[in-house]
């Protein structure tokens, strides 16, 4: 899965026409349902007795249609808005219903005049129209669905004839012809709010002969009609189809006993060629209804039974309560684009739980189990925006404010939003420049055709379009997408040809451009799921200077985005004071004069190709040493010590945490030590340097206060830490550290020894220690602390190599015992200490065979034979010992 997943409101660049803001300002609105849209992009919106009507994706002018006057508030779902072939503009449908008749106003386009047409409901009222899919080219059928389940189908050859038969797909038995279509075959004995439908569906006939099936959901049943047949082929009590299914998750998963409780149907969609229903239970002992979604792949009497099926928690559940069915009855929508209706869908496609406050994005799971929901996310709306509409198309779930206006409901990656804005108030559209180097004139100085699939596919991602940007992405192999990453941040952070400094003329601007870019790039690749692709793969060629041919992709793209963070703060820090840009303006004078640059700015010579910024920190060292020389300072003057080498300080260590933090924030965990690092070699050694100079101007008498004394440690500190992170070799009596010790920072020293395992060093501060316990507590702290890390054979090895052969044998244990028989001169002392004197003889023995002394050869036998005396069993050696001394007789 991707970096974590957010939903989020995309607000689409669209305007609602003058007139209907002025009534949303002037009336409150008690519907949530008076804006609509289809799948071509027209929206339209009700006002009253009007209708506006506008193109989104076209930004064309607005259409006011005159609506019937009718007493009951018009929705969105009166009206049906639909295209003809060779047809520009659409035609239109709006049905009005009295107690007595319809009447359906019809648009053959809505520039064409209206012709009004009465409809013969049976003295229904009208739920809904839909309108079905078919073909342009063939007359627009539309269902018409009243709140008490019929359904009639209106097609526009009829309308315009104006002979509406109204042919009835879907009805009930009549009482006395008039008024109730309510049959107790589908609504039984239900109270009035339950005695209703809620939505209609054409659904694929389970019988092929049959045409279609028709199917109605109202709260307490489901009910499928035939085409050819307006009874009922089966219906399904909500009672009958939830029981088991959630008491059965109650069991399974919350250990509760759960009694009956009531059961309801709130909405339905079709699903990958079934239905996917929004359900919810009331139980007695909770007092929020329980919601679930299930997913049933067969419509069938005998087999209705969903092969998915999940609570789901809601966001604010205190909203509905359980004792209350209009607080949740038809209060909920479910929203599913038409591509999560693919078999195989991507964490971007959402199945969208819509409710007048709120919205909840939830991702099916791959494989349909029970039960699970892999992403649940929600989204509060601001309490001064009112919901006002919602649709789906082939793509996404809308939704219209009245403030906001019309925005997509999407899963997208977290923090989207801040690293793409819209329109940022200093760069504008932030992809911009990239699709300028598409279509411009301005190529990439490294262009090549996987570059241009690459950057279209940052752009689609950039834009949101992140299915199209995956599809890109695809048609590259592992090797090209990282040679593309190379050469797009090679001429993005260089800049070699003026594409950033021609579009911004401010510094800040340029460098905080490249930082964004950099940073997008960063969220680009892992919330495609790239990041551990880019960590096994390595650039192909050589592609210019900054990024060397063996870092991986993913190598590449952590330096790009430290090396803009960097630059952007120390020019931040420079631009703060005036004696900080002084330093940096005449540290960028003397480094242009060294490597006899034209331009001597910090700008030209350090900012503006950050392939130089890393040149900043090895400049100001170079700055500190040519004005010593020069005795520009007195190099023990307070004013050497504050003036220079402080500044130094603090312009390092706003460099090392801006980099740190940018670390911390790709990788709390961590994850990057893997990775290769372009701190390592290059800055790490520059910084332990100017650490040295200022700890030793610390350890000289210079007139300095304890708190600038204890300013000055605190930044050595931080530029020690970072260099020592970064350096691949070990410490080995580092001479800062050893400094810290002396000036008496003994718990810094120990801290930085311990911490960067600076073994050397920490047995030199044990050996400091007046009390031999003292010492030896220190020592065994150490051996266990880093056992892994093999200490004690570093510390015999380091008594070894400085003749401390009494410390050695002071030692116990059998690694030092293991250690002490690798040692020829040492073991048989280590023998005679264990009491194994028959060892320490043959040891003796060998010794004076081998010496080429012959005082050390006498001294060797002389000490055999004693060992050998002392063994239970050293007679032999005795004689050996023996035989070779009366030698050194003759």
């Amino acid at each position: 899965m991707p970096v974590e997943l957010e939903a989020s409101l995309d607000e689409q660049s669209i305007e609602y026409p003058a007139l209907f803001v002025e009534y949303l300002l002037s009336n409150d609105n008690e519907s949530s349902q008076i804006a609509s849209l289809n799948a071509n992009g027209w929206c339209w919106l009700v006002a009253e007795n009007r209708l506006y009507l506008w193109n989104h994706k076209k930004n064309d002018a607005t259409y006011t249609l005159n609506l019937i006057p009718n007493a009951r508030p018009y929705n969105a779902q009166d009206i049906v808005v639909y295209e003809r072939a060779k047809q520009l503009l659409p035609g239109v449908m709006a049905v009005t219903t009295s107690h007595l008749s319809g009447t359906v106003r019809h648009w053959p386009s809505i520039k064409s005049t209206y012709t009004d047409t009465q409809l013969n409901l049976n003295h229904e009222t009208l739920l809904s129209l839909s309108l079905l899919q078919q073909e342009k080219t063939f007359s627009p059928t539309v269902l018409l669905t009243t709140t008490v389940g019929s359904v009639y189908e209106l097609t526009e050859d009829e309308v315009k004839l104006g002979k509406v038969n109204s042919r009835l797909l879907a009805s009930y038995t009549h009482s006395n012809g008039l008024g109730s279509r309510l049959s107790t075959m589908i609504f039984g004995n239900y109270d009035i709010k339950s005695k209703r439908a809620l939505r209609s569906l054409s659904f694929p006939a389970r019988n092929q002969e049959a045409g279609r099936d028709i199917i109605v959901l109202g709260p307490a049943h489901i009910t499928i009609f035939e085409e050819k047949s307006t009874q009922p082929a089966f219906s399904i009590s909500a009672d009958n189809l939830l029981e088991t299914l959630y008491i059965d998750y109650f069991k399974k998963r919350t250990q509760i006993p759960v009694n009956s409780g009531n059961y309801f149907l709130l909405d339905m969609v079709a699903f990958r060629g079934g239905l996917m229903l929004l359900t919810c239970a009331t139980f007695d002992h909770n007092n929020y209804p329980i919601f679930a979604l299930g997913y049933f792949p067969t419509i069938d009497s005998l087999q209705m039974r969903p092969c998915w099926f999940s609570i789901l928690p809601i966001a604010n559940p205190t909203i509905f309560q359980s004792n209350e069915e209009s607080s949740f009855i038809s209060q909920l929508s479910l929203l599913i684009p038409g591509e999560v209706n693919a078999l195989e869908t991507t964490f971007w496609d959402g199945i969208i739980v819509l409710h007048s406050t709120f919205a909840q994005a939830i991702h099916p799971p791959a494989s349909l189990n029970f039960y699970e929901i892999p992403v649940n996310k929600s989204l509060f709306f601001g309490k001064d925006d009112q919901l006002i509409g919602h649709a789906t198309n082939g793509q996404f779930a809308y939704a219209f404010f009245s403030n906001l206006g019309l925005c997509t409901i999407r899963l997208l990656p977290k923090g989207f939003p801040t690293l793409f804005p819209k329109n940022d108030k200093i760069f504008g559209d932030v992809t911009g420049l990239i699709k300028r180097l598409l279509h411009g004139n301005k190529k990439f100085k490294y262009h090549n055709a996987e570059l241009t699939l690459f950057l279209e596919s940052f752009v689609d991602f950039s834009s949101k379009k992140i299915k199209n940007a995956e599809r890109s992405l695809s048609l590259l192999t592992n090797s090209q997408l990282n040679d593309s990453i190379h050469r797009f941040l090679e001429e993005i952070l260089d800049d070699e040809r003026g594409l950033i400094t021609g579009s911004f003329s401010r510094t800040d601007h340029q460098l905080r451009f490249k930082k964004l870019l950099a940073s997008q790039l960063m969220f680009f690749v892992k919330s495609l799921d790239l990041t551990e692709t880019l960590k096994r793969t390595h650039s192909s060629t050589m592609i210019g200077s900054m990024f060397s041919k063996m870092q991986s992709g993913y190598s590449i793209i952590c330096e790009a985005t430290e090396r803009t963070v960097g630059a952007v703060a120390i020019w931040e820090w420079a631009q703060a004071n005036e004696d900080h840009l002084e330093l940096i303006s005449y540290t960028a004078e003397h480094y242009a004069q060294l490597q006899r640059l034209k331009q001597k700015t910090p700008f030209d010579v350090f900012f503006r190709k950050l392939t130089s910024i890393q040149q900043l920190p090895l400049a100001l060292v170079e700055f500190v040493e040519e004005k010593a020389q020069e005795g520009s300072f007195v190099q023990n003057s307070k004013e050497y010590f504050t003036v220079l080498l402080m500044r130094i300080c603090d312009c390092l260590s706003t460099l090392c945490n801006a980099i740190d933090n940018e670390r911390r924030t790709q990788s709390p965990t961590n994850e990057s030590k893997d990775i290769e690092r372009w701190t390592g070699d290059r800055l790490a050694p520059i910084l332990q340097k100017i650490s040295l100079i200022v700890l030793k101007a610390i350890d000289s008498p210079i007139d300095i206060t304890s708190l600038e004394r204890k300013s000055a440690i605190g930044k050595v500190r931080c530029l020690l830490v970072f260099a020592f992170s970064e350096s691949s070799k070990p410490l080995e009596g580092n001479e800062a550290i050893l400094i810290l010790y002396n000036i008496g920072q003994f718990t810094l020293a120990r801290d930085l020894a311990e911490r960067f395992k600076d073994f050397k060093l920490l047995i030199k501060i044990a050996h400091v220690c007046e009390k031999e316990e003292e010492k030896k507590g220190l020592l065994e702290e150490w051996k266990q602390k880093f056992k892994k890390e093999n200490f004690d054979a570093y510390l015999y090895k380091y008594y070894r190599s400085h003749g401390m052969d009494e410390e050695l044998l002071k030692e116990d244990g059998k690694v030092a015992d293991n250690f002490i028989e690798t040692c020829e001169d040492l073991r048989w002392r280590r023998h005679i200490l264990n009491d194994e004197f028959e060892e320490a003889a043959k040891n003796l023995l060998v010794l004076g065979e081998r010496a080429t002394v012959y005082t050390t050869k006498e001294n060797a036998y002389i000490f055999a034979k004693l060992s050998a005396l002392c063994a239970d069993d050293g007679k032999d050696l005795v004689a050996k010992a023996d035989q070779q001394l009366r030698k050194f007789q003759h």
